[in-house]
C-alpha cells in the first residue's frame, strides 16, 4: 500500500468513526433524554409517537442531503459541460469586449435571463426533493410535540 491510498485509507476510517460517534451519540439521546422518561411513565404512545417522528425527522435529514447532492452535481454540470452558460457569462461579466466596446445592455440581459433559466433547470430537481425534506421534518415535528404534550390533537 502506498502513501497515497493509505492516507485516503486513514481518512476513511476517520470519517467512518466521527459518522458512529454521531449516530451513537444520537441515538444515547434519544433513549436516555426522550424514551427512557416516556417509558417509566408507562406512556407508551409518546414513545411510539416519538419513534415515527424521530424516523420521519431522518428520512428528511435524508431527503435534504440527496436534493443537496443533486444541486451540486447539476451546477457543476452545467458550469463544465455548458458552452452557451459560459459564453453567457463572459458576456455578462464583460470579460473579451475590447474597453473601447460597449455591451449592450439588451444582450447583457439576454444572457442573464438564458443563465438563470439554466441554472433554475438544473436546481430544479433539488429543489423539489429539498421541499420534500422540509415537509417531512414539519411532519416528524408534529409528531413530536404530540408525544411530549405540547400540542393537542383534539
Amino acid at each position: 500500500m502506498d502513501k497515497n491510498h493509505r492516507s485516503t485509507f486513514i481518512l476513511r476510517i476517520i470519517g467512518l468513526l466521527a459518522i458512529i460517534i454521531f449516530v451513537g451519540s444520537v441515538i444515547w439521546s434519544l433513549w436516555f433524554d426522550t424514551l427512557l422518561p416516556f417509558i417509566k411513565q408507562k406512556n407508551y404512545l409518546a414513545v411510539g409517537l416519538e419513534l415515527v417522528g424521530f424516523s420521519v425527522a431522518w428520512l428528511g435529514v435524508g431527503f435534504m442531503g440527496y436534493s443537496t447532492l443533486i444541486i451540486v452535481r447539476n451546477t457543476i454540470r452545467l458550469f463544465s459541460e455548458n458552452g452557451v452558460f459560459h459564453s453567457n457569462l463572459e458576456i455578462v461579466q464583460r470579460k473579451h469586449w475590447h474597453l473601447s466596446e460597449q455591451v449592450p445592455s439588451k444582450l447583457t440581459w439576454q444572457a442573464r435571463k438564458e443563465n438563470f433559466i439554466m441554472l433554475w433547470n438544473a436546481w430544479k430537481p433539488g429543489l423539489a426533493w429539498m421541499a420534500l425534506g422540509w415537509m417531512a421534518i414539519a411532519v416528524a415535528g408534529f409528531f413530536m410535540r404530540l408525544a411530549e404534550g405540547t400540542l393537542s390533537y383534539r
